[in-house]
């Protein structure tokens, strides 16, 4: 996932989005995907990782907690509490080792 706001998490810098998406859209989806087995791994990519710890707190307990069976973990890029002014981790991203690619399952049937 590339990019960590209101869209993708739902969390916004303030806290929770007031919108429709205040529990964001992408994130969901992939997490729900995964528990179907068309995705894998996950990760989310930014520029700031302080927030991810504040964003995997929102994402338990307004996702996590209200849909069963649900996993919300994810890979951080940077890792958690760290800053990548230069945008590194964005570049990183692009060249994943496979294991955090998408699963065979879904490469197969998005064709």
């Amino acid at each position: 996932m590339c990019g960590t706001g209101e869209y993708t998490t739902g969390w916004t810098g303030s806290g929770a989005s007031t919108s429709d998406k205040k529990i964001g859209v992408v994130a969901l989806t992939l997490f729900d995907l995964r528990r179907r087995g068309k995705v894998d791994k996950l990760g989310m990519v930014g520029v700031n990782g302080n927030k991810f710890p504040a964003i995997r707190a929102y994402l338990q307990e307004n996702v996590g907690q209200v849909y069963k069976d649900l996993d919300i973990s994810f890979h951080s890029f940077p890792g958690d509490n760290e800053v990548d002014p230069e945008a590194c981790a964005y570049r990183h991203v692009l060249f994943l080792e496979p294991s955090l690619s998408p699963s065979p399952s879904f490469r197969q049937s998005s064709r």
